[in-house]
């Protein structure tokens, strides 16, 4: 559903599948893979998975392995979530006639190589920030409940 991503939070309890048929090997998430919807508004991710949960991404997303020796995935999806980030996907998305982006568009993003230490601060501190959001969001969700139940 759309809500299963939400502002680069995925649930904890997420649906799983203990046994998966062959065909859908290909469309497993593992964790680590850095997750964005293919149609704006743009929801994206870094998927935490257990050791044996099996995770299926369906066809409105990409999900991408990334080497963790070579970039922090976390700088990755902080970047996409930047100004500069979300200016360059829109940008593919206006020259499409699907509105939707393509692997292609995707392998076409310019990230900023800066070193591995900077990449970590700021992982880090989007980390910090996304536990915040996710307060917010756990507030906000709160609050429309307790209206739903006032009368």
């Amino acid at each position: 559903s759309q809500h299963n991503i939400h502002t680069s939070l995925f649930p904890s309890e997420l649906p799983s599948i203990s046994i998966i048929d062959k065909k859908y090997k290909r469309k497993c998430v593992e964790d680590g893979n850095l997750m964005i919807s293919k149609k704006p508004p743009f929801r994206m991710g870094v998927v935490h998975s257990y050791e044996n949960e099996v995770i299926l991404a369906n066809n409105d997303l990409f999900f991408f392995e990334i080497d963790n020796d070579k970039i922090n995935p976390i700088y990755v999806l902080a970047f996409l979530e930047s100004e500069l980030g979300l200016e360059q996907l829109n940008r593919f998305l206006n020259n499409s006639k699907k509105k939707e982006l393509t692997l292609q568009d995707l392998m076409s993003v310019k990230i900023f190589n800066i070193p591995r230490e900077k990449q970590d601060k700021i992982a880090y501190s989007f980390e910090d920030i996304m536990g915040d959001d996710e307060l917010l969001y756990i507030y906000m969700e709160s609050l429309k409940n307790n209206k739903k139940v006032l009368l």
